[in-house]
């Protein structure tokens, strides 16, 4: 017969034992979640550096890959525009601004330093011989660059490339373009001066943009009540304007223009160009 000191003893140990089984149970439980939480981890870590090394080498592919071809249209050109070029702050302190270019013909560039004195133009055509006096005070830099072509023998052998007659509101002949496109200048620009936009006839005028003057100019004929911009004018026919005029009552080429301007029927070719002193 069990006694009841027996019976507490035995009760006592099961109870232990129950207590060491629970404890046992829970070491397990942790050291499964333990391994599961490192297995975890151990994937996500794997699994960045995979997806971190996959982009990089991605990304290296993608700087060493050649670039596919595309098809893509052919871009065009645009015609450069001349920088422009500072107005003289004085009579004869000069910029010139040297350019490049297809439409350009350059035999140098002028001093910088221009005489102020005036001086006489004599251009001789093969339909005469226009004289003008050049206002070498009001326009220095202008007859500076006229006197620095013509002692170039540059304008030789030109021809006259433009014309403008009714109804262009500014109505002249355009010479001085050493490449016979119209569009043409001497490998350097320089600033306005002297500038006007409504002026008489028999004036020379600079005909290219304002601050853009090269070695293109105009003799006009009519009242030009308006040109697109100032122009600068830097002298004075005194002989030979109807050589200018008979041009002009000859008309337009055709099929060279529009509104009045384009290129003169009469082919004029410039022989020789000399400036003197006045």
């Amino acid at each position: 017969m069990v006694t009841k000191r027996q019976r507490q003893r035995l009760l006592a140990r099961q109870k232990w034992e129950r207590q060491q089984a629970r404890r046992a149970t829970r070491r397990v439980t942790a050291k499964r979640r333990g391994i599961v939480a490192a297995a975890v981890v151990g994937v996500l870590v794997v699994g960045a550096g995979g997806y971190g090394i996959s982009q990089l080498f991605k990304g290296d592919d993608q700087a060493n890959a050649a670039p596919s071809p595309t098809a893509t249209a052919p871009k065009a050109t645009p015609t450069p525009t001349l920088a422009a070029a500072p107005r003289p702050t004085k009579a004869g302190d000069c910029t010139y601004v040297p350019t490049q270019g297809s439409d350009q013909v350059s035999v140098g560039v002028p001093q910088a330093t221009a005489p102020t004195e005036d001086a006489v133009a004599t251009i001789k055509t093969d339909h005469g011989t226009i004289k003008a006096d050049l206002f070498g005070a009001k326009a220095s830099c202008a007859v500076n660059s006229f006197r620095f072509l013509a002692g170039k023998n540059a304008l030789e052998k030109t021809a006259c490339t433009g014309l403008a007659v009714q109804p262009a509101k500014a109505t002249y002949l355009e010479c001085g373009d050493m490449t016979g496109s119209g569009a043409g200048g001497p490998g350097y620009v320089f600033g306005n001066e002297n500038d006007q936009e409504s002026i008489g006839p028999g004036w020379l005028v600079m005909a290219d943009g304002e601050n853009r003057n090269g070695s293109r100019f105009a003799i006009t004929y009519g009242d030009s009540s308006t040109f697109d911009h100032p122009v600068t004018v830097f002298g004075k026919v005194s002989t030979g304007l109807d050589v200018v005029e008979k041009v002009a009552r000859a008309g337009l080429a055709p099929n060279s223009g529009s509104k009045g301007v384009g290129r003169p029927a009469t082919s004029v070719i410039i022989e020789d160009v000399k400036v003197t002193t006045k």
